[in-house]
């Protein structure tokens, strides 16, 4: 699990968007793991947010498509989960990390942090950031 609050030289957290889409931006200062991106970039990981990586001055930038999509966080403060809703999205969530593997992607690399955690508003499908 990555662990945002330790990591602030690494990663900077931020938001763009234009006419058609939102987009979450994680800019990363360190070694990308290349075979993991192409793994993202080359197939559907169920409830995986898919990044292009732009490189701009050095830095890795990261952009997950985030349109029609809250944050978990956001979410929850304005409604409650039944039990039922709370084990269906936690079984997403571990049913994901668990096929990731199935794709050599390091379970380590998800960031579990409700700010950066999604929710399809219809669906209560989740939608998880996997920095390669």
């Amino acid at each position: 699990m990555v662990n945002t609050q330790g990591l602030d030289k690494k990663l900077k957290f931020s938001y763009e968007s234009d006419t058609a889409a939102s987009f979450l931006v994680i800019q990363y200062d360190a070694k990308v793991a290349e075979y993991q991106l192409r793994m993202l970039e080359r197939n559907r990981v169920k409830y995986v947010i898919s990044p292009e990586m732009v490189i701009k001055e050095g830095i890795a930038c990261f952009y997950y498509n985030i349109t029609s999509m809250i944050s978990l966080a956001f979410f929850l403060e304005r409604q409650k989960l039944s039990r039922e809703e709370f084990l269906r999205l936690l079984l997403y969530i571990s049913s994901s990390v668990n096929d990731s593997l199935g794709y050599l992607l390091d379970p380590e690399s998800f960031i579990f942090n409700m700010e950066y955690i999604y929710i399809n508003p219809e669906t209560f499908e989740p939608a998880l950031v996997y920095i390669p």
